[in-house]
């Protein structure tokens, strides 16, 4: 079938001089202390979806759950009997305990507004 992958740099990479070499956000901090920083994820209506997509997606990327906040609107998504908070509390309960669950305002706009009022630049 297909030909095994080296970890070996190619010939091509190997010819780009390092100080032109573009490193990756993870590799920046190779060896050195991680800048604090909060990761923000305004959502509505897709607990589940957020979980398997996204929250999985950052744990391949060793997102620490004590930096992620998810930013909820207010009250309860059209055709559901539990409010956002609850909803996402006991889909998240298990899994992702130590996530953040934060309630904002209503409106994607007016949320980024009212999250970037929440945290320093």
């Amino acid at each position: 079938m297909g030909e095994a992958q080296s970890d070996e740099p190619t010939q091509q990479a190997m010819s780009v001089p390092p100080w032109l070499r573009i490193l990756a956000p993870h590799e920046l901090y190779l060896g050195k202390d991680h800048p604090k920083f909060k990761l923000v994820i305004p959502s509505y209506g897709r607990p589940e979806r957020l979980k398997r997509n996204t929250l999985s997606w950052l744990k391949r990327q060793g997102v620490p759950q004590e930096m992620i906040e998810v930013w909820l609107a207010p009250g309860k998504a059209p055709g559901q009997s539990k409010t956002e908070l609850e909803r996402y509390k006991e889909a998240l309960r298990d899994s992702w305990p130590r996530i953040s669950l934060k309630v904002g305002v209503r409106g994607i706009m007016e949320q980024r507004w009212h999250i970037g009022l929440q945290h320093e630049e």
